[in-house]
């Protein structure tokens, strides 16, 4: 790989990583301190949810920097299922419970239909990275056997 490419992809790589922590960590924490006091500190560096991002930004940037590679594919497939993980334990599997206590009711959401959906995306990375990777083997194999015929 040329420096050039090295560089440009790693400022992609950067700026992905960075948009991804936007997304998983920086509009969460906006969004859910007023279900409670759960996920209050979400942006605390004690909290589970900022390590899920901070992994996430960082497989999203192995992953970029490593196109085209098995390492690169390695961390899509890994990237998937750690954004999988991090939804369900945001959403707390699909219900969102709020306790209002001046009036004594509590309100449970279940979402859980609507969790698969968000889930879908992650895990369509995770299959386009195996049949990357898949392909990249059958490619190389096949490029062996014709050297091996040709000689």
């Amino acid at each position: 790989m040329s420096a050039r490419t090295f560089f440009s992809r790693l400022a992609y790589a950067v700026a992905m990583a960075l948009l991804t922590l936007f997304v998983f960590l920086y509009i969460p924490s906006r969004i859910l301190p007023g279900f409670g006091g759960e996920y209050s500190n979400i942006l605390s560096y004690e909290s589970l949810f900022f390590y899920y991002a901070l992994l996430i930004g960082f497989l999203e940037g192995i992953r970029i920097l490593f196109r085209g590679t098995y390492i690169g594919d390695g961390a899509g497939i890994f990237n998937g299922v750690a954004q999988i993980f991090y939804i369900y334990l945001l959403t707390s599997g699909g219900v969102f419970t709020i306790n209002l206590a001046t009036q004594g009711i509590d309100v449970a959401i279940d979402f859980r239909t609507i969790l698969y959906l968000m889930m879908i995306p992650s895990a369509l990375s995770i299959v386009s990275s195996i049949v990357n990777a898949t392909s990249r083997i059958s490619v190389t194999r096949t490029r062996e056997v014709e050297e091996i015929v040709l000689r």
